[in-house]
């Protein structure tokens, strides 16, 4: 068991890396008390982390910015020296603005920080109320459009989440199913209502009347053995709104 006393530090170090499957052991391996200790500091560690991240963002595009310089004024001296011709420089000047595109890969990842965040939240977190309330937060909100990538993020949660009795787990599945909004042109993946329908149909948790839950799953195409289907099928004809998702639906 880690320690009560040095249970932030590693858990902050590895929020701040980014390193969510290495964040996962470690908060696995966290007894009651160190999980309190992290549970209190990663409130006030949101606007430190993101203020850590943008830093180096800053640092690495300053560093880009001085590199793109540098070889600007050194095409600048050969062609004042007749060693490159006017379309040579010209070339060799334009390549120098797409270089910053080929370095984009190792640009620092703006948002880094978020997913290790929403996983140590529900990770040591005390109350299904609260968790709920920190993995839905604004600051958290992803652009994510993949299935692949939604499933991505969601299984470490998913996976801390699983260490809580099985009370809790339905508790909170409940929870984030009423935080689900309605969305009448779904542009991106909805991590709230993926969340929500996950753990719903783990625990067994009877779905709240809720209809932007109900919109949500009917947009979803049909899982054979859903245990949600007995729950949602009925409530099709009632909730508000489903009328507009099935509209066009050829499923």
């Amino acid at each position: 068991m880690q320690a009560n006393d040095a249970a932030w530090p590693p858990v902050r170090d590895l929020i701040a890396a980014g390193d969510v499957p290495a964040l996962v052991e470690t908060l696995k391996a966290l007894d009651e008390p160190a999980r309190r200790e992290v549970a209190r500091e990663l409130p006030g560690y949101v606007a430190e982390v993101r203020r850590i991240v943008w830093d180096e963002v800053a640092a690495h595009d300053a560093r880009a910015d001085r590199a793109r310089k540098e070889r600007q004024d050194e095409l600048a001296r050969l062609y004042a020296a007749g060693e490159l011709s006017e379309h040579q420089y010209n070339m060799a000047y334009s390549m120098t603005w797409e270089d910053g595109y080929e370095d984009e890969e190792v640009r620092p990842a703006t948002d880094r920080w978020i997913e290790p965040m929403r996983v140590a939240g529900a990770a040591t977190i005390g109350g299904a109320a609260a968790v709920a309330a920190w993995v839905t937060r604004r600051e958290f909100d992803l652009w994510i459009d993949s299935p692949m990538e939604l499933e991505r993020t969601l299984e470490p949660v998913l996976e801390v989440v699983a260490a809580r009795p099985d009370a809790w787990q339905a508790d909170l599945a409940v929870r984030l199913a009423l935080r689900v909004r309605a969305r009448r042109r779904p542009l991106r993946a909805d991590r709230v209502l993926e969340l929500a329908l996950a753990l719903l149909r783990r625990t067994g948790a009877t779905p709240p009347e809720h209809d932007p839950l109900v919109m949500g799953w009917a947009r979803q195409a049909p899982r054979p053995g859903d245990p949600l289907t007995r729950h949602l099928v009925p409530r099709l004809f009632e909730a508000e709104g489903v009328g507009r998702v099935l509209r066009d639906d050829r499923t």
